[in-house]
């Protein structure tokens, strides 16, 4: 079955940043398919990248679990799985997509498109994924591995340092948790500048003691840092 639609830019650019041709076009095509794009769709059944989407979640969490097994062979399971969660997590896929553009090649409806949605995370990521799907069915295994070295391995040391990734607040709860200290409490102490620019003083506490400080511009981002601070206070991190 032909998929009658008019790609919104030549799909040739985006099989460049993938370093591979897809042979059915029609998959590549349906992997960039928004569900918001079904009802005007020109095709006899409904059409989006949902169904791709879950078998490249699949895929490369095999791509990304086989690479950490062979790059670490002395880490434990549940470390390994840690990392593993950070590389396939919605943020380093958006920006994996962000970086080759792939917003821009997405089928999805105008009022979508009006809202934002070519730059949506969510998309974004879920596209990458129906991607990947795809191009496993189309070519092999070996050419999502190659996909993914390109896009994400070969910087996965940067990537895994990255503040802007780890989930600090996620790490310290799971520690906390699992040494029966419950479950850290975030205040915030101080509010400063204008609304539009605020900075944000944050303390983080465990069982009742102040563990680590944190400031940004957004609650989050001070409570990131006030996580981050108190696993260093408890040896968790250098």
């Amino acid at each position: 079955m032909t998929i009658e639609l008019d790609p919104p830019e030549d799909l040739s650019e985006l099989e460049e940043e993938l370093d591979y041709t897809f042979n059915d076009k029609d998959l590549l095509i349906t992997s960039l398919c928004h569900r918001s794009i079904q009802n005007a769709a020109d095709v006899g059944d409904p059409v989006s990248n949902e169904r791709l989407e879950f078998l490249g979640d699949s895929v490369l969490g095999l791509v990304i679990s086989e690479f950490l097994f062979q790059q670490y062979p002395d880490q434990r399971e549940g470390e390994l799985t840690k990392l593993k969660g950070l590389l396939v997590s919605e943020v380093i896929l958006y920006k994996i997509a962000q970086n080759i553009d792939l917003g821009k090649f997405v089928f999805m409806s105008k009022e979508e498109e009006l809202s934002g949605g070519r730059n949506r995370k969510t998309i974004l990521s879920d596209a990458y994924e129906a991607v990947l799907g795809a191009m496993y069915l189309d070519g092999s295994l070996d050419d999502v591995r190659n996909a993914v070295r390109i896009h994400l391995l070969e910087n996965f040391e940067e990537l895994v340092s990255n503040d802007e990734y780890i989930n600090y607040k996620g790490r310290l709860l799971e520690y906390t948790q699992g040494q029966n200290m419950g479950v850290p409490r975030y205040e915030v102490i101080d509010e400063s500048g204008p609304e539009h620019r605020k900075i944000f003083n944050v303390v983080a506490k465990i069982m009742g003691h102040e563990m680590g400080y944190g400031r940004g511009h957004t609650k989050k981002q001070a409570e990131q840092q006030a996580a981050k601070v108190a696993m260093r206070s408890l040896k968790l991190i250098d």
